[in-house]
């Protein structure tokens, strides 16, 4: 078996069994969403060791060291593209491959572990995207780091995710370590326990259907055309730098819609608390209940739908919280 399979139980001749079983559309469809997501986050890996490369992570320069790379670096709007449209498509996929397992029932036992993990997971994205959608800059990102102060310092974190009183050189430097460092080291090292708690799980195998290296090979070209073709005909633009003394209410990533609009009518800390509450529920999922589950996470989710719709169509600003030239809270 060799030093590697003696030691893991892996071997080529089980690489091979595996990659040569044929699956059920049921087994099929997690390997290739699985396999689209690896090859996302592996994209994402490359793609933002590029960007970091020239990136400036200083409250007066970043906004123009990407426009550097967008405008003077070879290839660079390029590598931007898929970089942005690599997070979207890893939210999408994501929060798609949970709700299924949800609908499923597959987040009891013997996959409760398996559904935490993938909780993680998409906690991990969205402080991903989160911290991403800082770091440029614009009018965009400027906006959201004066709201994510704010909901920090709801909560006595202001301190710890501004690194001072307000946001500046080092709240943006913390956000560009957690964006390049922790969360995408937290994120491998979940990704790596998932893979393996699914390669114990071995599914069950028909006459007829795809094989397992059918589904990966296929999914994984696939999710690279896909990825190449939203970044050649649809690039990532750059909005104009921000005005540091001026607070602009810009809509946030899609994801986050449900939580701006929840912010027109409910203070930062009622928020956060809510987002808190939503993410442990679904931790515990596995351990209460299973009757009205399926009820409470229909309801849920139409209530994101709405506030996200509603988000997303309304022309009304972050009603309760207005900023002063420091980005600090003030009353009106």
């Amino acid at each position: 078996m060799g030093w590697f399979g003696e030691r893991t139980g892996v071997s080529a001749a089980s690489v091979r069994e595996r990659m040569a079983r044929r699956l059920a559309p049921s087994s099929a469809v997690p390997v290739v969403t699985g396999t689209a997501l690896v090859v996302l986050v592996l994209t994402q890996a490359v793609s933002g060791s590029l960007l970091a490369m020239y990136y400036k992570p200083a409250w007066d320069r970043a906004h123009a060291s990407v426009e550097s790379i967008l405008a003077a670096i070879p290839l660079g709007w390029l590598v931007r593209s898929v970089h942005l449209w690599g997070a979207h498509l890893i939210l999408v996929l994501s929060l798609a491959h949970l709700l299924r397992t949800f609908w499923r029932g597959e987040y009891r036992a013997p996959g409760d572990l398996r559904w935490i993990v993938k909780v993680l997971l998409l906690a991990i994205a969205a402080g991903l995207a989160i911290t991403g959608q800082v770091l440029p800059l614009d009018a965009e990102g400027h906006g959201g780091a004066l709201v994510a102060g704010s909901m920090s310092r709801a909560v006595g974190a202001g301190r710890l995710v501004q690194g001072g009183d307000e946001p500046g050189d080092f709240m943006l430097g913390r956000f560009f370590a957690a964006h390049v460092l922790w969360l995408p080291a937290a994120g491998l090292a979940l990704l790596a326990g998932h893979l393996a708690l699914v390669a114990r799980r071995a599914p069950a195998e028909v006459q007829a259907g795809p094989t397992t290296l059918e589904c990966v090979g296929l999914s994984g070209l696939a999710t690279l055309a896909v990825l190449a073709l939203l970044a050649v005909f649809a690039p990532a633009g750059l909005g104009p730098a921000a005005n540091p003394l001026e607070f602009k209410d810009e809509k946030p990533l899609w994801f986050f819609l449900p939580a701006y609009q929840s912010l027109k009518f409910l203070p930062p800390l009622a928020v956060v608390a809510g987002g808190a509450v939503f993410f442990a529920g679904a931790l515990a999922l596995p351990f209460v209940a299973k009757r009205w589950i399926r009820v409470a996470g229909a309801v849920a989710l139409s209530v994101a739908l709405l506030l996200g719709t509603a988000g997303a169509l309304s022309n009304r600003t972050i009603a309760g919280m207005h900023f002063n030239n420091h980005g600090l809270p003030a009353s009106r």
